[in-house]
């Protein structure tokens, strides 16, 4: 996150949305804009991993790849950050409802 308005994220809606379930975000200047989205079949104990390197965007779940993208609109060096809670999407107007769960915090080297 270089700003908080400019950032890549992903967001997660629990099973039986008929949206896609795991999606990659960039917002510049407040505004969302969807990379891109699979629908996995999120379950109890699935772990997520958002990975930035340079121009390459990669989402893992349990170890396997299954999100890329290559945008680069935000180039400058920033800080990791964590949102939970409610979520509304902006961008499709989706609840995504609450996220009540335990969460771990894992930063890899």
């Amino acid at each position: 996150m270089t700003a908080s308005d400019n950032y890549y994220a992903v967001g997660f809606l629990p099973p039986g949305h008929a949206s896609n379930d795991t999606e990659l975000w960039k917002t510049i200047a407040g505004t969302p804009t969807s990379l891109t989205s699979v629908d996995t079949g999120i379950a109890a104990n699935d772990v997520f991993v958002l990975e930035i390197r340079d121009a390459a965007k990669r989402v893992l779940k349990n170890g396997a790849e299954i999100l890329t993208n290559s945008d680069n609109a935000i180039t400058s060096a920033g800080d990791a950050g964590v949102s939970m809670g409610k979520f509304l999407s902006t961008a499709s107007g989706v609840d995504a409802g609450n996220m009540n769960t335990a969460w771990q915090w894992t930063p890899s080297s």
